[in-house]
């Protein structure tokens, strides 16, 4: 099992519930046999749309629990989210903050990506928590900084990976495909997105590539998107990338905190 975190702040229900995205064009019910663990949508909706209705902010956290065993059962797929609703909220009250969470059993086990390559699908279990405090009734983050968090998150994973005799990531560590391969294959970033929309299709493909270590790995991995460069600038204090994008009359600079050097998943062996 390996745990991914990502923040947005819109489209998860819609995309929970229907499935589709750019290059990708199954249903949802077509895609998925959907087990509801914790929640429902409706609620879930109706807690995201009390607060901060432009969507000028992260609203949200993503979290997926991907596994590699394709006959995991479902009893087991539901002790792991209890372990982890309660790890999770370990700090909090209960009933503090909304979680919803669902399993998705691949009824479609393979599909061809937007390069005519085929890849595998696996059980998997969404997760998805407001950043919303339900005993206040104002905005809330109860997972904290990324960086305090992220070796607890990984201690856990490794926890619920030895405990039901699962698949480590640090015992199948993927090669980090660069250029117009792997990742150019499974994101698209086109001239009419916003700066805001290529940010987050990036900061995804940080979360779901947790081998990439670093600032420069990041830019060997977009390369194929534009012209990359990376910028180690006095005043910023660390690395940057700045990424232009064909089509695109300036470029962005990928100063934001879920792109620096500390916030990297580094490879399981070293932490």
């Amino acid at each position: 099992m390996i745990i991914r975190f990502r923040g947005a702040s819109h489209g998860v229900v819609t995309y929970l519930r229907d499935g589709k995205k750019s290059g990708r064009y199954y249903s949802r019910d077509e895609l998925d046999q959907r087990v509801q663990l914790c929640g429902n949508l409706t609620e879930l909706d109706t807690v995201l749309n009390s607060f901060d209705r432009e969507c000028k902010t992260q609203k949200y956290f993503h979290i997926s629990l991907s596994f590699k065993e394709k006959n995991i059962s479902e009893e087991v797929l539901k002790n792991i989210d209890v372990e982890f609703r309660k790890f999770i909220f370990s700090s909090c009250v209960e009933g503090e903050f909304y979680y919803f969470s669902e399993i998705h059993f691949p009824k479609i086990q393979s599909l061809i990506d937007m390069q005519g390559k085929n890849f595998k699908r696996y059980p998997h279990i969404h997760v998805v928590i407001p950043e919303y405090n339900l005993y206040t009734g104002k905005r809330d983050n109860p997972l904290g900084l990324v960086d305090k968090r992220e070796r607890y998150i990984n201690a856990f994973q490794e926890y619920i990976n030895e405990k039901y005799e699962l698949e480590s990531p640090k015992d199948n560590q993927r090669t980090i495909k660069t250029g117009r391969e792997e990742v150019i294959a499974r994101y698209e970033i086109k001239p009419d997105m916003t700066n805001k929309e290529i940010k987050q299709t990036i900061f995804s493909i940080i979360q779901n590539n947790p081998q990439i270590s670093s600032v420069t790995e990041l830019a060997q991995v977009i390369k194929g998107f534009g012209t990359v460069t990376v910028r180690d600038s006095k005043s910023f204090g660390q690395p940057y990338i700045n990424l232009k994008i064909v089509g695109k009359d300036k470029g962005i600079n990928l100063k934001d905190p879920g792109f620096s050097q500390s916030l990297f998943r580094k490879p399981h062996r070293e932490r």
